[in-house]
């Protein structure tokens, strides 16, 4: 089974949903405690610079949601969550998720990764990251209390971005890529958000991030 990464659509709701609060309830990776209810799902997903599933045979079978790691002058580093159907874990799902979310960050004009609260037990999260080239910045002993009321390690993990051009070339301007160029034009001129599409959403991520100025 090879899984397709796309943009998530309303109809993936319900299965996004299920995949999250299936690993919120296990209590063994995300710091959530409260599952998502199913009429706040759309604004819960929608609270993020991006959500992507992961579809294979037709059906979801894993998620990933791309959020600022800080704001302001820290605003450049991203943070990210991934979760995968317990019935497909083991096929690579995690790996072209994990994949898919460092170039869908860099096109967003994010230039770190950064991964705040790894379980030290989750040997296989912690092995796919450090392949993909992560590095290990250190641990925090009991920064995460399991459902079982015991409390584990925490493990803070970091990997650079590339920007990679997405849409055009700006000539003259001396930066690679349009997402590059509104990032420098909203924090230097103050260029306001008009209409949809990609500028539309780097421009909520802007506001969240705290890189629009006031």
């Amino acid at each position: 089974m090879e899984a397709r990464v796309r943009p998530y659509t309303e109809e993936d709701l319900p299965s996004m949903t299920a995949i999250w609060n299936r690993v919120v309830m296990d209590g063994e990776a995300f710091p959530q405690q409260d599952p998502v209810a199913d009429d706040e799902s759309s604004d819960f997903f929608g609270s993020f610079d991006f959500c992507g599933v992961a579809e294979a045979d037709g059906r979801i079978v894993g998620m990933y949601e791309i959020r600022p790691n800080n704001v302001g002058r820290c605003g450049h580093i991203a943070n990210a969550s991934y979760a995968v159907d317990p019935d497909c874990r083991g096929m690579h799902v995690g790996r072209a998720l994990v994949e898919d979310s460092l170039s869908r960050a860099a096109s967003l004009g994010y230039r770190i990764m950064q991964f705040n609260a790894v379980v030290k037990e989750n040997s296989n999260a912690r092995h796919l990251y450090e392949e993909l080239g992560f590095n290990l910045v250190g641990e925090i002993p009991g920064g995460f209390r399991h459902r079982d009321g015991t409390y584990h390690g925490i493990c803070i993990y970091y990997r650079g971005l590339r920007c990679r051009p997405q849409v055009l070339q700006v000539p003259g301007e001396g930066v690679p890529c349009w997402y590059c160029y509104l990032h420098r034009r909203m924090r230097v001129h103050g260029v306001r958000r008009q209409g949809g599409g990609s500028g539309a959403v780097l421009g909520r991520a802007a506001d969240r991030r705290g890189l629009r100025p006031r």
